[in-house]
C-alpha cells in the first residue's frame, strides 16, 4: 500500500497527515519510516 511514494514527491507534512489518518492501522513512526525508505 506504500508503493510509489518515491515517485509521488510527497512532502513530510503530507506524510504526517496520512500517518494520522492511518493511525488505527499503523503507528505514525512506522509509517514515516516506510515513507523515508521508499
Amino acid at each position: 500500500p506504500f508503493a510509489g511514494f518515491s515517485q509521488q514527491k510527497i512532502t513530510l507534512q503530507e506524510c504526517r497527515q496520512m500517518a494520522m489518518e492511518h493511525n488505527q492501522k499503523i503507528k505514525a513512526a512506522e509509517f514515516i519510516k516506510l515513507w523515508l525508505d521508499a
